[in-house]
């Protein structure tokens, strides 16, 4: 039986993964660790499942790089540095209200976030 070549260590995704949405790829992974916290895959099987569970991750970690990166571009607006703010969970979000008083914004025009 033919053994794959564990692909070099540096290698991005696999090209089969290159078209993968990423809530695709992320409920295979939520699969492989159920099947693996099971405990009832041979030591074959775990490894194989193991192995497709890093491609995934490093897949979605890529995707994740990629959206933080257009998120700061979108932000920073016309600055070469973008506002960064960092996020608490549970904080709530402050929606903008209408200024219906025809003054000028108090924040000179910048945007509240």
């Amino acid at each position: 039986m033919a053994k794959k070549n564990p692909a070099p260590a540096g290698a991005g995704s696999p090209p089969e993964l290159a078209d993968v949405p990423f809530e695709k790829a992320l409920d295979e992974l939520e699969h492989i660790v159920d099947d693996l916290e099971g405990g009832t895959l041979s030591l074959e099987d775990a490894l194989g499942r193991f192995e497709r569970g890093i491609q995934l991750s490093r897949h979605l970690e890529k995707q994740l790089r990629e959206a933080e990166a257009r998120v700061q571009r979108l932000v920073g607006g016309d600055t070469e540095s973008p506002i960064l703010a960092p996020f608490k969970e549970g904080e709530p979000i402050e929606e903008p209200m209408p200024d219906d008083d025809g003054d000028e914004d108090d924040d000179g025009g910048r945007l509240p976030f």
